[in-house]
């Protein structure tokens, strides 16, 4: 098999690994950041919080350049389903410490 490498290929490879070794820090953070609101709070009411800042951001990038219709859905039955699974998922399956 033969491979053709462009004269960036390296340049390529190496903002790769910079890219995956940030994306694992940030998980590893993202995870330690949400062990701390564990010691005070319910399990539910950390991950609707955590979906909660993950909507404002997103909506806050998106927003000047869709406008409104970024929540208008073409497809309800499809958000219906999603929103139950992505319910069932986070229902805790017993109450115990994150920590």
């Amino acid at each position: 098999m033969i491979f053709w490498v462009s004269s960036a290929a390296p340049q390529r490879l190496l903002t790769g690994i910079v890219f995956m070794l940030t994306a694992g820090l940030l998980f590893a953070a993202m995870v330690g950041f949400a062990k701390l609101p564990g010691q005070h709070y319910s399990f539910l009411q950390i991950s609707w919080a955590w979906a909660f800042r993950h909507i404002l951001f997103l909506a806050a990038l998106l927003m000047p350049r869709m406008g409104l219709p970024l929540f208008h859905t073409r497809r309800p039955g499809l958000l219906f389903r999603s929103a139950m699974l992505l319910t069932l998922n986070t229902k805790p399956r017993e109450e115990r410490p994150l920590v």
